[in-house]
């Protein structure tokens, strides 16, 4: 029987280089591109296993960065800080604030970049410490 088709004689070198161009070209892709994957968590960045295992006399305040028209935070006790309500809605997080605080940012999901901004703004623009990026989904701090 004879084959429906024939390979190259070099088909195999071929495929090799190909494959070791595509590697390469993704290990370089890896090292330079700034919104690499991350794989662990920042220093600053906490999971609800980390909010919900600190102990009874933990003083926390959680902060609800997630944007958009809906006013209201479904977690009882959070407060919003919204990028396009920041300035107006400051007052009320350092109302609560006491140094022995800890501010948690969550926002939409552990992708969203909103909490990090937010906390950045709190550490820079106010000088607060103890300022930590939630880097899971909201919904585990009910």
């Amino acid at each position: 029987m004879k084959p429906l088709f024939k390979l190259p004689k070099n088909f195999l070198k071929y495929t090799a280089g190909v494959l070791a161009l595509s590697a390469l070209l993704g290990a370089f892709n890896y090292f330079i591109n700034p919104h690499k994957a991350q794989f662990g968590l920042a220093e600053d960045e906490v999971t609800a296993d980390y909010v919900k295992s600190r102990p009874a006399g933990f003083k926390y305040l959680l902060i609800d960065a997630r944007g958009g028209s809906d006013a209201k935070t479904p977690i009882k006790g959070a407060i919003r800080l919204a990028p396009e309500t920041f300035d107006d809605d400051l007052g009320k997080v350092l109302d609560l604030w006491t140094p022995e605080t800890t501010l948690i940012v969550f926002c939409d999901s552990a992708m969203c970049d909103t909490s990090r901004m937010i906390a950045t703004r709190l550490k820079e623009e106010c000088g607060l410490k103890n300022v930590l990026v939630f880097k899971d989904d909201w919904r585990k701090l009910k």
